[in-house]
Formats: structure tokens, sequence, C-alpha cells
């Protein structure tokens, strides 16, 4: 991939890093007390030590984080016994993977800075053409398909957030949603004994993908239904030897690009079109952040059969939290060649999967943000949440800049927290509430509710969800939507507070001189819970979070190091900003002797 140079250049290296030592210092510096703050005026200096280098780096910061999100301000300096001086930020991959290759007993680990270094060049792809584009820093985001776009720098904590390892300039620029990109689908015809679907209209589903490519194709039998797939997707297939066997077989006809043009939503997978009632969550063989995005075989089967055993519980949710939502996946298609050996059968299946989600926004109105996004930064560094909060502002001109915060973000805590943690408390259900799966519903500027979305990271509790529940699906199919009940737990506490609070209270908290004010917010919504929801099991683990000194946090970097599968994801405990509101917990920097890694 051609290298940018100039100001898109310098950014990419500098945002890299800022991910990659917000990784580091939640994942590794803060559980082992290598982090320390020297005040310097208004700001911080960091010093971050990296023992088994012998060295450490430093740089300023607004003020001590607990959950481990710093604005960092200036430059990278080596700090230590050694030399000293400013450190390029192309010098920090190395230095990082370094000091985690010795603290895990590792010679090298040259996939990772391979992934940094992809992540980081598509990056300065994208902010090159918003730069060049002349993005407006002064607007904010103004709707829904420019909020799956707009999430430019991806998620903060990890050290690739950005990595779309396979793909050349051409399809970086054709297929990434931050581009704007638009593109046709590409089209199989499968003989009618092939096709596998799942759900309960497979008429209406196959209706869908001829409606999309209508007029009729006349190159394949007219009772062959058609399978939709990415363009990259369809050229990666077709380079298989059972999918070519099939094509010369005459079991499947390749009929490329076919019907309207699609765009990518922040997942690069999942696809939407104004022409299309669903959003087609397609599989992409190719590693993107964590893990290689094709639909697995048996997550078509539980998306599909979660989002009809869900349905009444759904409903009651939605009647009682009038601005809660879910989007369904009410059915899935892939192609079954039963003539193949099982694993590789099973293999095709997960490369071919496609998953029809519902799309909220055919043929209404309404508007909705990416939580992801407006909880992050423009091209230009400024929050994409202070443009919102001067929109909020203007609704009420009377309310200084800190209120409106307050405010603003004590509404989006209220939509968000009771219906996730009834699901979880009442039906056993845990959703999956991180910021890349939270559509944020808005009235003007003011929060009137929120949608969430994503089956696959949707799980039961298997306390209350007993097997039988879920004959119906294979045995891979049970076990990957049953989890115990501490990591469906886990889950939940991760995704809603690590992940997504600790990032709103973070951009929300840039008007006010301190976070704390915005978790005695948190506190009060699950004190309120508690009051109304006191279960034994709910008095338990709310009342945990109320008084707990730390709280479960996805290591993304380490997960990558040590080349898990996210399914297998390392967690480390993450100091607790609600505790510590109440003057409980402990502070950022503190050493829990258990969290040592």
């Amino acid at each position: 991939m051609r290298e940018i140079s100039g100001e898109s250049g310098e950014l990419a290296w500098r945002y890299s890093g800022h991910f990659l030592l917000n990784c580091y210092c939640r994942e590794i510096g803060a559980p082992n007390g290598l982090l320390s703050y020297e005040r310097e005026g208004d700001l911080c200096l960091l010093v971050i030590e990296l023992p088994y280098l012998g060295q450490g780096v430093s740089i300023t910061v607004r003020a001590p984080s607990v959950s481990g999100n710093h604005l960092y301000l200036g430059d990278l300096r080596l700090a230590g016994d050694g030399p000293s001086g400013q450190l390029a930020w192309c010098d920090l991959p190395p230095l990082v993977v370094g000091e985690l290759c010795r603290r895990f007993g590792m010679d090298g680990q040259p996939e990772l800075l391979a992934q940094i270094d992809n992540s980081r060049g598509v990056l300065a792809r994208i902010l090159d053409h918003h730069l060049l584009e002349g993005y407006p820093p002064d607007t904010g985001i103004v709707g829904y398909p420019e909020s799956e776009g707009a999430l430019l720098f991806g998620h903060h904590f990890h050290p690739a957030p950005k990595s779309r390892y396979g793909w050349n300039e051409q399809e970086l620029n054709r297929y990434s949603p931050e581009l704007y990109g638009t593109f046709q689908l590409h089209y199989f015809a499968v003989a009618p004994q092939y096709l596998r679907l799942f759900g309960d209209e497979p008429e209406e589903i196959k209706g869908l993908f001829l409606h999309l490519v209508s007029p009729a194709v006349d190159e394949c039998p007219d009772d062959w239904p058609l399978l939709p797939c990415h363009p990259w997707q369809a050229g990666y297939l077709m380079k298989k030897n059972a999918v070519k066997g099939a094509v010369d077989a005459g079991i499947l006809k390749y009929l490329g690009a076919r019907g309207p043009a699609f765009g990518a939503s922040a997942s690069v997978r999942t696809l939407f079109s104004s022409d299309c009632p669903y959003f087609l969550k397609v599989s992409l063989s190719l590693r993107i952040t964590n893990s290689v995005r094709k639909n697995a075989w048996y997550e078509l089967e539980s998306a599909v059969m979660l989002s009809k055993l869900l349905r009444p519980i759904v409903e009651e949710l939605e009647s009682r939290f009038s601005g809660f939502s879910l989007l369904a996946e009410p059915a899935a298609a892939t192609v079954d060649l039963p003539q193949l050996a099982s694993e590789e059968r099973l293999d095709l299946q997960s490369h071919f999967g496609v998953i029809l989600r519902t799309n909220p926004f055919y043929l209404s109105g309404g508007r909705a943000l990416l939580a992801g996004t407006l909880f992050a930064e423009d091209v230009r560094g400024h929050s994409n949440t202070e443009h919102l909060l001067r929109g909020f502002r203007q609704q009420y001109p009377d309310m200084d800049p800190a209120n409106a915060a307050l405010r603003w973000f004590g509404d989006y805590t209220r939509q968000l927290l009771p219906p996730v943690l009834n699901a979880f408390f009442e039906h056993g259900v845990a959703f999956e509430p991180h910021l890349q799966n939270v559509l944020i519903k808005l009235d003007e500027c003011s929060v009137v509710g929120i949608v969430l979305r994503d089956m696959e990271g949707t799980k039961l509790d298997g306390s209350r969800w007993p097997e039988k529940a879920l004959s119906s699906l294979s045995a891979k199919a049970r076990q990957s939507a049953l989890h115990q009940r501490d990591a469906a737990w886990r889950r939940v506490v991760y995704c809603l507070f690590i992940n997504n609070l600790c990032q709103a209270a973070f951009h929300c908290g840039r008007s006010l001189d301190s976070e704390a004010r915005l978790w005695k917010l948190v506190r009060e919504v699950l004190e309120g819970y508690l009051e109304e929801n006191g279960t034994v099991l709910c008095r338990e683990l709310v009342g945990a979070l109320l008084v707990d000194a730390d709280l479960p946090g996805k290591a993304n970097m380490i997960t990558r190091f040590t080349r898990e599968p996210d399914s297998r994801a390392h967690y480390i405990r993450v100091p607790n900003p609600i505790a510590l509101a109440a003057g409980l917990g402990r502070a950022a920097g503190a050493e829990p002797e258990a969290a040592r890694i």
C-alpha cells in the first residue's frame, strides 16, 4: 500500500501511538504499578515504565485517568536512567512489543508489528481523504449513514484498530466505510438443494435477493435462488477449489456484480442500501482488528434462532422502556455442499454466510448516530460529542456547558443502563452494548433512546436457559449461545461500563473539571435501578458494581500479542470509577496485587 506522508501520515503515526499507549497503560501499566503522574501546572506528566527493557517513556496528559482514557498532549519522550530525549512515534511500536516479548518470554512478535503498521497505513489513507475533502470540524455528524463512516480512528483501546490485512490500496479505497465508497454486490445462483436457509419465511428471503437484482436474471433456471456476496469475498471464494468444482459441476453459477449500490457500516462487513429493507451482514475472510470476519456457520443458526426466541422478551423491553429497540436478525443463508468432507463443508458455509438484519431506517425518518463515532474525534482532533453538546445547549440557552454535559450524559445513561440490566436480571439475556453495537436515538440533539444490534454477541445465561430451550440448534450453536453466568455478566459489565460509558464520560467530561460528577450520575442510575429491581441476584451483582475496587476490562493488546481468538480474549482489572465517585475503590496507578501480569 502506498505510503502517505505529510500531515495525514504524521497524524496517523501519532494517533496509532496514542492507542498503543492506551492499551499498554490499561493492560500492563496500571495493573502492575508502572504508571506515575507528576503535576506540571494545570497538566500532568505521565511516566510509563518499561521495566523489562530498563526504559520508560513520558508524555503530557490533561489529567490522571482512572480508566486509562488519557488526553495526550505534546510529544513522546524517553524517560529513565538511560539516554533521554524526544521519541519518534514510529519508534514506539517496536519498543512496546519488545517489552511484551520479554515480559511474556517470547523471541519476537512480527505479526503484531505488521498489524499495527497496517492499521497505521489504513488510518493515514482515511485521514488524507478527509483532510483533502475539507471535512468541516465545526458541523458535527449530521445523520446515521455519515456516523457509520465517520468512525475515523476506531477502537481507542486496540493496538491495530484500523487493520485490514489483505486489502490493497484499490480495495481499501473502494470498500472502506470511512471513504464512503459504494459498490454492487456479487451474486451466486445456487441449485435449490444446495442453498441452506435459516428463518421462518424462506420464500421471502429468496424473493428479497431476486428483488435486488431485478429485472430477472436470464443466465440461470427460474427456480434457482440467488445468494449475495461482498465483491472481495466473491474473488476469494472463486479461488477455492471446492467452489470452482461446484461451478464446473453446474451446482453454482457465478453471476458477478448486480443490483443496487451498497455502502459499508463501521464494521466493514455489514452493508446497507436505501433500496434494501435489511442490513446484510456478509462474510469477509480477512482479519479486521481482532478477528477474521466470516460468519461462522453456527452463528448463522444461532443469530436467527435467538431473534425468534427473544422476540417476546424484546417486545416486553420495548414496551417497558419506550426508547429501547433491538435490531433483529430474522434470516440467514449460505451454500451447503454435502459432497465435501465435514470440516471443509462447514468452513465453506462460513465463507458464504450472509445474515439479514432489520433496517430501521428503510423508508423512515428519525435520527440516530453510532455511539462509537459520537464518542470519538473528528479529523482535526475535535470531539464529536462537543459538537453535539453545542447543539444541545442551543435547546437550553440558559444552561452552562458543564450542566449541559451532565444533563446529556445523564439522559444517555438512563436510556442505556435499565433495559440492558433488565434483560439480564429478569430474562437471563446478556446483550453486548459496546460502542459499535449502540445507536443513539436523537430528537434534535437530545437523547431519546438507544438501538442495540448484533445478535452474534448476544448470549444467554446458561443457569436460566436450559439446553432443551435451544433444542432446535446444533450442539455448536447452543455452545455459542449459552454462557456461564459469570462470563455473561463479565461481558455485559465490560461492554456497558469500560467500553461504552468510560468513553462517553471521557468525551462529555471535557467541559468539566472532573469526570467524577459524571460517574456519580451513573451511580445514581444504578441505585435507582436497585430500588426498583431488588432481586437477590441483582442486589449481589449491581451492589458489587457500587463498591468493588475494579471492573473487568478486555485486554485487546495482550489478546492480539498472544494470538488468541477473540472468543478467548484476555481480561484484566480496571479501577472502578463508579466506586471511586463515592470515595471507594482505588485511584489511578494504585496497584492491585491480584491483577499483576
